[in-house]
């Protein structure tokens, strides 16, 4: 809670004459913001600030001769910051100033000017949670989360002055805790519910435990024994819990939105601090190319698979992988426009990625067409594996060629 409301609150229980000023609009360069606020009182005290220099100046010049009036008033005055008053600012504010001197029925009692400003503190609307996980209200903060339960369930602290009573804190807080609690539902609700289901079989308890591990995401090859063990049943019922199991990756494609991914990695950094220094790819790209290393791990969390120097988003990466099977015959697909506006890049860069996903260059007589073929490294080793000489005197190989029925 800002402190002005705290120092209004003592200078009318000591019965000073106060004015109350207030930034109520700005525009172009200005050395304040809209809602920032001073209370100047009858013993010249002043609490907060609205930028200083010469506008903030002039403002208390004015303010004490309001108090010398000996009666309530109010002013609303426009500052043109370099043409009038000398500021390097080339912008212009407009002030409210609002005076109380000696009748302060309008600032006492339930229905008072404060206690409504102290309710709406409460009441409003306004929820910002930024990457330093404080909770902002009019670009001040208010409270800030910290580890709970699990990533999914923050604690959350006020950060609040004596302006409001215990009471007050206590609604404030629990009105708080709602705001986070349904703004976490609203955007995460996929990974929520995933946290909640209840399947039979334990193989997907198993999957749905551990993509909820690894906040939404995770790489199709770290458990493809589960996924082995899963009937099409239940994959269905995977579907309907909004879970996609693709050729990659396991992943739920509501929570690559950008907003959710924004809430996720907020949440995520509560617990793994070491990844605050790591920053979300700006959110409508689909192709990364970084000659600079990053941590992978982090950048799937936020969507990206990598490969090499390129990070591909993990549903663009699935989209891709359909094409290419919509595209192949006798194990040959040829490249189209249509594959590489969808990953975003180069037709250099698509062919280097295909390399990376060991898609090799196929030529065919007679077709001008780029044609590629799936080439895995694996198999080029079973084959090897498999055209291993065996030694007919050694025991042990001869027990490899038996067949038990």
């Amino acid at each position: 809670m800002n402190s002005w409301l705290k120092h209004l609150r003592t200078s009318i229980a000591l019965n000073n004459g106060l004015v109350v000023i207030t930034i109520i609009a700005t525009k172009g360069s200005t050395p304040c913001t809209n809602g920032d606020k001073i209370v100047y009182t009858s013993n010249d005290a002043v609490f907060g600030s609205i930028g200083g220099g010469n506008l903030e100046f002039k403002a208390l010049s004015l303010a004490k001769e309001m108090l010398e009036l000996k009666g309530n008033s109010n002013q609303l005055i426009k500052y043109p910051l370099g043409a009038t008053l000398g500021q390097c600012c080339g912008g212009y504010v407009k002030v409210l100033f609002e005076s109380f001197v000696g009748n302060y029925s309008s600032l006492k009692g339930e229905d008072s000017w404060v206690e409504k400003v102290s309710r709406y503190y409460i009441e409003s609307e306004d929820f910002i949670l930024d990457s330093n996980h404080k909770i902002k209200w009019m670009e001040n903060p208010i409270a800030f989360i910290s580890k709970g339960r699990d990533y999914l369930n923050p604690k959350l602290e006020l950060m609040v002055d004596e302006g409001i009573d215990l009471e007050s804190k206590e609604k404030l807080k629990i009105n708080l805790e709602e705001k986070l609690k349904k703004n976490i539902l609203s955007e995460l609700s996929d990974l929520v519910n995933l946290s909640k289901v209840e399947f039979k079989n334990n193989y997907v308890r198993a999957l749905c435990y551990q993509l909820f591990e690894k906040n939404g995401v995770m790489k199709r090859k770290s458990v493809n024994e589960i996924i082995k063990n899963i009937s099409k049943e239940d994959r269905s019922e995977l579907r309907k819990a909004g879970v996609k199991i693709g050729r990659y990756h396991i992943f739920l494609p509501k929570m690559l939105k950008p907003s959710a991914v924004e809430l996720r990695v907020k949440l995520w950094k509560l617990y793994f601090s070491e990844d605050k220094k790591y920053i979300i790819p700006k959110s409508g790209l689909n192709f990364l190319k970084d000659e600079i290393i990053k941590n992978n791990k982090f950048l799937l969390i936020c969507g990206f698979e990598n490969f090499g120097k390129f990070y591909v988003r993990v549903d663009i990466l699935e989209r891709l992988f359909l094409k290419i099977i919509e595209n192949t015959k006798n194990g040959i697909f040829k490249i189209d426009s249509n594959m590489i506006n969808l990953i975003g890049c180069s037709k250099e860069n698509f062919f280097k990625l295909l390399d990376l996903m060991e898609y090799k260059p196929k030529k065919i007589e007679g077709d001008k067409d780029d044609c590629f073929i799936y080439k895995p490294k694996f198999q080029r080793k079973k084959m090897v594996k498999n055209n291993k000489n065996i030694n007919k005197d050694n025991p042990f190989d001869k027990l490899s060629e038996l067949r038990f029925r």
